[in-house]
């Protein structure tokens, strides 16, 4: 018999499929990281329009606040001038109008009456022949009606005019509130 005779030859082959799998590896690993910044990217440019919207945002509660602030401004000078008028309507004029039309005015001359609606204040410049008839003028407007003790109409100054023969005076009577 003949005798065979093996010999064993080493040889490596290349490892194929490792090298495979370590390309594949390598291919995604890159992609991730692209994907991975590019998110970054995005979170970024997110981030900035946040900060961008929330800036808007401060901006405009900012602008609402002062606007309120001057609207209520606005609305608190309406209503003090709605005040001031419906004060003067409903100031009792019938009243005082009564009151001068009852009065003894035959020797007093009524030159003025003026009211101040928002000091409530009323006031009369009158002429008279003499201080007593003004006097008398006077005790009929307030025709027993007293504020605390005193009287409502008081002679608040005088004048005594000369003309001709005649002496008139003219006073100015106010109304105590």
């Amino acid at each position: 018999m003949t005798e065979l005779d093996l010999d064993f030859v080493r040889r490596r082959r290349f490892p194929w499929l490792t090298a495979l799998f370590l390309l594949m590896s390598l291919i995604f690993f890159v992609g991730q990281t692209i994907v991975w910044g590019e998110s970054q990217k995005r979170i970024r440019h997110a981030n900035t329009q946040i900060s961008e919207l929330e800036r808007q945002v401060n901006l405009k509660i900012h602008a609402a606040k002062v606007a309120t602030s001057t609207q209520r401004a606005v609305l608190a000078e309406r209503e003090k001038d709605e005040n001031r008028v419906l004060k003067s309507i409903r100031y009792p004029w019938n009243q005082i109008l009564s009151t001068l039309e009852q009065s003894d005015a035959s020797n007093v001359a009524v030159l003025s009456f003026s009211h101040d609606a928002s000091t409530g204040e009323a006031k009369i410049t009158a002429e008279a022949a003499d201080i007593t008839a003004l006097g008398e003028f006077i005790a009929g407007l307030n025709n027993g009606r007293e504020v605390g003790g005193d009287p409502i109409w008081y002679l608040a100054n005088y004048q005594v005019q000369s003309q001709n023969s005649m002496s008139t005076i003219l006073g100015t009577i106010l109304q105590k509130r």
